[in-house]
């Protein structure tokens, strides 16, 4: 596994309530292999990293960051090929799983919290069950990877139905993340999605909250 050769290394400190309003985000990279990772920060306390998901990026979280870093210190990254993230090689989940692991290690980060959505979530599982000295409590929301026996096209259909709900005011966003992705890094993100093995759950000995 590839160790960063740069990063911004801020260990956590002591929660600090504080209105969202208050809360500074603030933008940085890390070298991690031949990744070059973007991610987002705020706030103060136990440390949490929100992982995006397929077609996503860190700013899809910008409305939780406020209110998350009254008491937390809230991380952001973007995925290797997604968002401000570059990727000089074919995206895998493996290699995602490894490129965060790098990341925490370089921010000196001992344990933290890990929330994923879609496939951040299944990212996040991979994570706990690989590593779970670098994790404390995880949240997988939408997780992909689950042994539901869901095809595809079932989550995609309700994803563009709950647009209806938002009066589709979230859909130029989705549409900017994805074509900022590209269709290699999205085509081989929704492949390993959709045929890679289901996630050992088995292996997962972390508190974890599955929604």
């Amino acid at each position: 596994m590839a160790m960063p050769t740069t990063a911004e290394c801020t260990p956590p400190s002591r929660s600090v309530r504080r209105p969202p309003s208050a809360v500074r985000v603030r933008s940085a990279h890390a070298r991690v292999g031949l990744t070059r990772l973007h991610y987002r920060v705020a706030g103060d306390g136990p440390s949490l990293v929100l992982v995006h998901g397929c077609g996503a990026a860190s700013s899809w979280w910008r409305h939780n960051m406020g209110p998350l870093a009254e008491q937390r210190r809230v991380y952001t990254p973007d995925l290797g090929g997604f968002g401000r993230g570059w990727l000089k090689h074919r995206f895998s989940l493996k290699g995602t799983v490894d490129c965060l692991v790098s990341w925490v290690h370089a921010l000196g980060l001992p344990r933290a919290d890990f929330r994923g959505h879609s496939m951040g979530g299944q990212v996040c599982l991979r994570l706990a069950a690989a590593y779970p000295d670098r994790v404390r409590k995880l949240v997988p929301a939408d997780a992909s990877g689950l042994p539901l026996n869901a095809r595809l096209l079932q989550p995609a259909w309700r994803s563009m139905r709950s647009q209806g709900h938002r009066r589709f005011r979230f859909a130029p966003i989705a549409l900017a993340t994805a074509l900022q992705a590209g269709p290699l890094v999205l085509c081989a993100a929704l492949h390993e999605r959709s045929d890679d093995a289901p996630t050992p759950l088995s292996g997962i000995a972390v508190p974890a909250l599955l929604v």
